[in-house]
């Protein structure tokens, strides 16, 4: 299956938008778009234990049609990414925050499907048994599969295809008339051409097709083309429309308050640090379970369970510097938290770490140390 190819296929996709659809382009629909893409349906794969099974009734939420749920989540954590951009810092680069969305969760959703139908594709198109995951055990076709339906039904003979050719040239010289209209009509012609192929594929028989794979092209081009790139379309479309901005209340929170969730996230952070510190001391220590898991060589778990432990240590001070308002803590965090993508939700640390006021909060006990200093 695809790794890095999930970003080409993304990229293969946005920067020919980006270059000749440039007065509604938007960065962040595009960013989150590749990031679906190429890490969709694969995120649910690191909470292998909400796999499912109740009495062979299972969910994978890597198959597309559970990952329709999936993005639901996700489409809530993207909602909230869109409030910030990464710019250029004197250093390096820095995430700052725009103060307002640019994707409320309708249209977060809908790119979070867009990319998850493309990356099943790509999944299919890369995988050796060429499997169409959409859901576990129930409907999993192949491209073999696929290309059979419609075969063997209806009338077999050749002679039907003249029919078919006709319609064709009439559609084709449609063609040169039909974008003259109104979207509405469009859509009838689209629609009109599906059910031309469907009902004469299936009632006239794949002669009529000229034994074509036309009903599973039919099929792919609705939803791995079609539905993928009109939500996608969609999407910058409304946002070059409209901007979703943060609600006045979250702007004027009161400082009370941010202290409060700051303190919600040192427990977050000082949690998930405490995991890994205790994982890596039962690696060093080759914790039977741990062996059984990972099957590494034996130096490797040596190696492991000291980086982990160096991880966790760090990720425990800084969860309390957090509490102390400690700056350099609050970097920490999010440079340790950044390693977690794969997870993608602990990202929201990362970035609630770089909200402007939350900043403050850790500006000002900088301020008030810096004044005991000079008294």
């Amino acid at each position: 299956m695809a790794f890095f190819g999930h970003f080409i296929v993304g990229l293969s996709i946005i920067i020919p938008l980006y270059f000749f659809n440039r007065e509604k382009f938007d960065h962040k629909v595009a960013a989150i778009f590749i990031i679906s893409n190429w890490i969709g349906p694969d995120s649910a794969q690191a909470y292998f234990f909400l796999k499912w099974d109740f009495q062979t009734f299972e969910w994978d939420f890597h198959y597309l049609l559970p990952f329709a749920i999936w993005g639901v989540l996700l489409a809530f954590f993207f909602s909230y990414v869109s409030r910030f951009s990464v710019v250029r810092s004197e250093k390096f680069i820095r995430i700052q925050d725009d103060l307002k969305k640019t994707l409320n969760w309708k249209n977060a959703y809908f790119l979070v499907l867009s990319g998850g139908i493309l990356h099943t594709i790509t999944d299919t198109l890369t995988r050796s048994n060429f499997k169409i995951k959409f859901f576990d055990t129930f409907f999993e076709p192949t491209l073999f599969d696929v290309q059979s339906w419609g075969t063997d039904l209806g009338i077999q003979g050749k002679q039907v295809q003249l029919i078919a050719y006709l319609i064709m040239i009439i559609l084709t010289f449609l063609l040169l008339f039909i974008f003259h209209q109104k979207p509405r009509d469009v859509l009838i012609y689209f629609i009109s051409l599906i059910l031309i192929i469907l009902i004469g594929g299936l009632a006239i028989g794949d002669g009529f097709l000229g034994g074509e794979y036309d009903i599973g092209t039919v099929f792919f081009s609705i939803l791995f083309i079609f539905t993928s790139f009109m939500l996608l379309m969609y999407v910058f479309n409304d946002v070059h429309k409209q901007s979703t901005e943060v609600t006045t209340e979250k702007q004027n929170e009161e400082p009370i308050h941010r202290v409060k969730k700051l303190y919600v996230v040192s427990g977050i952070v000082l949690l998930v640090t405490g995991l890994v510190l205790a994982l890596g001391v039962l690696s060093f220590l080759k914790t039977d379970f741990i062996i059984d898991a990972l099957n590494f060589d034996e130096i490797v778990y040596t190696i492991l369970g000291i980086t982990l432990i160096c991880i966790g240590s760090l990720g425990m001070f800084s969860g309390v510097g957090l509490m102390l308002k400690l700056d350099i803590a609050r970097y920490v965090t999010m440079v340790l938290f950044s390693f977690l993508l794969i997870f993608v939700f602990p990202l929201a640390i990362v970035f609630y770490l770089a909200q402007n006021d939350v900043k403050v909060l850790f500006v000002k006990e900088e301020k008030k140390k810096i004044r005991k200093k000079d008294v």
